[in-house]
């Protein structure tokens, strides 16, 4: 079961609603007038931009919007912020070093996206004190891996489906620190999970079998907990 989402948010805050044809015809537009504790609700259509969140907000889809950008889809910049029901699409080249969703600071909670990345990783957690949990989500067919928790990051990776990525599925290195729980991890071109550089985590109740590779790539600097998991 999932843990229950930190509320930082009200009902009397401000709603702001996106459309192609509304008021709001970009994310970045309705962010600027956003403030903190605001929910920005997403319709129906294709939006090329990154979205940099810097305020603690909910961006909130309402239909199938598509964010596709040449860099980072969803750069967090802020302590905490909810992205949820989106399908992110970075294509950005691999020379550009891009993630679809770039983490370096705060918390975000992502769930219930789908994340493709032309550039690097879809999802990237990096730095001490940093956070996500990320839930519910596809995280395929990147230029690196699925999922990269590295420099004593945390996370939360609960119920997603992590596939067709040219690297690991779920990559931990320089003591980032996930646990990943009830995911599916399969068809990757090298392994499901790879740990180095005094990579952490527990990795529970995943299925890793049929990855190009074994299973796991588990240095020797590496502490990895594995419990329940089909291999």
């Amino acid at each position: 079961m999932w843990e229950a989402t930190i509320s930082l948010f009200s009902d009397l805050n401000t709603v702001f609603v996106v459309s192609p044809s509304g008021q709001y015809s970009t994310i970045t537009a309705a962010l600027k007038q956003a403030k903190a504790g605001d929910r920005i609700v997403v319709k129906t259509g294709l939006y090329r931009e990154t979205v940099i969140l810097d305020k603690t907000v909910e961006l909130i889809a309402d239909g199938s919007p598509v964010i596709e950008s040449t860099g980072h889809c969803i750069w967090m910049q802020t302590d905490y912020a909810v992205v949820r029901g989106f399908t992110l699409q970075c294509r950005a080249t691999p020379a550009d070093n891009k993630a679809a969703v770039s983490i370096p600071q705060g918390k975000l909670v992502l769930e219930q996206c789908d994340v493709t990345s032309d550039s690097l990783t879809c999802v990237a957690i990096g730095g001490r004190g940093t956070q996500a949990i990320v839930r519910a989500c596809q995280l395929h067919d990147s230029q690196e891996a699925g999922i990269s928790i590295y420099d004593q990051a945390t996370a939360q990776v609960e119920d997603c489906d992590i596939f067709g990525n040219a690297n690991a599925g779920v990559a931990i290195k320089t003591g980032g620190n996930p646990t990943v729980r009830r995911c599916t991890i399969k068809n990757n071109i090298q392994h499901g999970v790879y740990t180095h550089d005094n990579g952490r985590g527990t990795i529970e109740a995943c299925n890793l079998r049929g990855n190009q590779r074994e299973a796991w790539n588990i240095d020797s600097s590496s502490q990895v907990q594995r419990r329940g998991n089909k291999e």
